[in-house]
């Protein structure tokens, strides 16, 4: 069960469900993974557009800024960041380029 972070200041724009992202988990348009202090946050504005923010200083650095209100984004089983269209296309992706032993 997903918990819902409330009183923190990337609360008031995003819906911010967990600190965590378990992969292939689904975040749609206005959903982020927020740290507990609710400072900072990763995940889809409500544009459509993958970013990170501090919520309290306003510095965002966006990953894919060609998306939709109707996209979602997962990261794979290889920690490999997708964006899905609508359709379940995939609009954008990023591979994890960290070899892991």
């Amino acid at each position: 069960m997903k918990k819902h972070y409330t009183n923190t200041v990337c609360f008031d724009e995003y819906e911010c469900f967990s600190d965590r992202l378990s992969q292939n988990e689904r975040i749609t348009a206005g959903q982020a993974i927020c740290s507990r202090d609710g400072r900072l946050m990763f995940g889809l504005d409500h544009d459509g557009t993958l970013m990170w923010k501090n919520c309290t200083s306003g510095v965002t650095k966006s990953y894919y800024k060609d998306g939709f209100n109707t996209d979602s984004f997962v990261m794979d089983e290889t920690a490999k960041f997708i964006v899905f269209n609508e359709d379940g296309s995939i609009g954008w992706e990023l591979p994890c380029n960290v070899d892991v032993e």
